[in-house]
């Protein structure tokens, strides 16, 4: 019949093998003839001495390994929160511009149409509306770039459908302020204006929701890297 101390041996020396990857033959042999030479509580104590420091090492590698990745998530997180600021700001930077714009045409081209004095500098402030239309044409288009680099699909498609509603419009603005022809330009001004209420309503809808998936996306970087 195999003795507990044999049996305990046999154990022990699995765990040597499975554990001790790193020894030394000079240090598998001490503890080959110090199982051998010692009763049952030496072999415990013997096994805890090998069994315990390799548990510490495997749970300290676990509890590193999470902490890293939850670094990892909230470095990759604050990055992608501030792109989305960006771009939130972007679009509030032309949308601004471009609501500016409209609304300083339609008031001269109203006042055109109903041979009103015209304030001295509406003029320069339409032309320079219409210039700050342009440079943020760059902030729009950056943000849905943005948008489409971190797969926010969605919003990006709604910045995009209210860039060319806005493009589209500005068009409109821009010949009928242009057009050299008095009877051609007093049809397109009458025309945006009678058009004024549509658009701003149009234009506003596209905005919300513009802003409706911008929030989405940050719901989305919520969950990301929360699974």
């Amino acid at each position: 019949m195999i003795g507990h101390s044999t049996i305990l041996f046999r154990y022990l020396m699995v765990l040597i093998f499975f554990l001790g990857g790193g020894m030394t033959f000079e240090e598998m042999k001490q503890i080959t003839e110090m199982a051998t030479d010692h009763d049952w509580f030496d072999y415990v104590t013997l096994i805890c001495s090998v069994v315990v420091p390799a548990i510490a090492a495997g749970l300290s590698y676990i509890f590193f390994k999470r902490h890293a990745s939850q670094v990892l998530n909230e470095k990759l997180i604050e990055r992608e929160v501030e792109a989305l600021y960006d771009v939130m700001e972007c679009f509030f930077s032309f949308s601004d511009a471009f609501g500016l714009y409209h609304s300083l045409s339609y008031k001269k081209f109203r006042d055109d149409l109903q041979l009103v004095s015209i304030v001295s500098d509406i003029s320069v402030q339409v032309n320079n509306a219409s210039d700050t239309v342009l440079l943020e044409h760059r902030s729009i288009k950056r943000g849905i770039f943005l948008l489409e680099a971190q797969g926010e699909d969605n919003a990006a498609k709604a910045l995009d459908n209210y860039h060319q509603a806005a493009i589209e419009i500005r068009k409109r603005l821009y010949f009928a302020e242009k057009e050299q022809n008095t009877g051609e330009a007093a049809r397109l001004k009458n025309e945006v204006v009678l058009n004024y209420d549509v658009d701003v309503k149009n234009i506003k809808g596209l905005r919300v929701q513009a802003l409706t998936e911008l929030a989405s996306s940050k719901v989305n970087l919520s969950s990301k890297y929360s699974r």
